[in-house]
């Protein structure tokens, strides 16, 4: 099965042997279908359609990876990204052609849940995989973190993960991921700048001001109007969220983890010194 980071290559290929590119009927119509919605989304989430086709389209030429172009796209208008998700590029990278067109359009909570529930599991094992390589120092915990999730301990897991995910930035960057700006209380890491690298570009969610994880709910608490079944990380590491323990949370946690080593393995978060 084709997969999204291999569009730019795919694409070439087609454009430079329209008559023997190799490819099935079925992968030529996913591929040709992508790059048309790539230019519908220009048309309809950017003021400047026009230029933004034009250089999407010449990234398209290039012998290297055009998506790179794509996630600089998805950044401005966020079109990916659902508010209350941090999603790594490892799943991004992984998905189907068809898939990544799907999730495109999935902006409505309870599709784009879905579609991760279904989406999720496929790349369990890779996931799991490419945290273990970045943190290898932090072993045993992701691996109670898997297993925890392999035996339905799901409010366990987002427990541990989020802890996990506050320490590593902690030992790299001096604060925790849920760490805010006295003043603005905004995220410190909303501060960091992507790298170069084609990961990095998923960053840009770090700036994200209503994702229900790191939203500041102090004052929630103070007016006891907070949410009981919340899966915000103050209000699970503090108590007072009691019903959080579902698998999507614990998948929403995982992916979460995932994010944050991607992005400590683009060099976004470094070492503290």
């Amino acid at each position: 099965m084709l997969k999204a980071k291999d569009f730019g290559t795919a694409l070439k290929r087609i454009k430079e042997n329209p008559d023997n590119h190799g490819y099935s009927k079925e992968e030529y119509e996913a591929i040709i279908g992508l790059e048309k919605s790539l230019k519908e989304l220009g048309e309809s989430f950017h003021e400047n359609a026009r230029k933004w086709t034009e250089s999407l389209q010449a990234g398209f030429k290039a012998v290297h990876f055009s998506i790179n172009k794509f996630l600089e796209k998805l950044e401005e208008t966020k079109f990916i990204v659902n508010d209350n998700w941090f999603i790594s590029f490892n799943l991004i990278g992984s998905l189907s052609i068809k898939e990544l067109v799907e999730m495109f359009y999935n902006r409505d909570e309870q599709k784009f849940q879905k579609f991760i529930f279904d989406a999720f599991p496929k790349q369990q094992e890779r996931i799991f995989k490419e945290i273990r390589k970045i943190i290898p120092h932090r072993e045993p915990l992701i691996a109670e973190i898997e297993k925890l999730y392999n035996n339905k301990y799901y409010a366990s897991v987002i427990v541990l993960a989020y802890t996990q995910v506050d320490g590593i930035c902690s030992e790299n960057l001096g604060y925790g991921f849920f760490d805010t700006d006295n003043k603005t209380y905004d995220l410190k890491v909303s501060k960091l700048k992507p790298g170069d690298g084609l990961a990095s570009k998923i960053a840009f969610q770090l700036k994200a001001s209503k994702n229900e994880i790191t939203r500041y709910v102090k004052k929630e608490i103070e007016n006891r109007t907070f949410e009981r079944d919340s899966y915000n990380r103050h209000l699970v590491l503090h108590g007072h969220s009691i019903n959080y323990g579902s698998k999507i949370n614990a998948m929403r946690a995982i992916s979460l983890l995932d994010f944050i080593c991607t992005l400590k393995s683009e060099g976004v978060i470094t070492e503290n010194v």
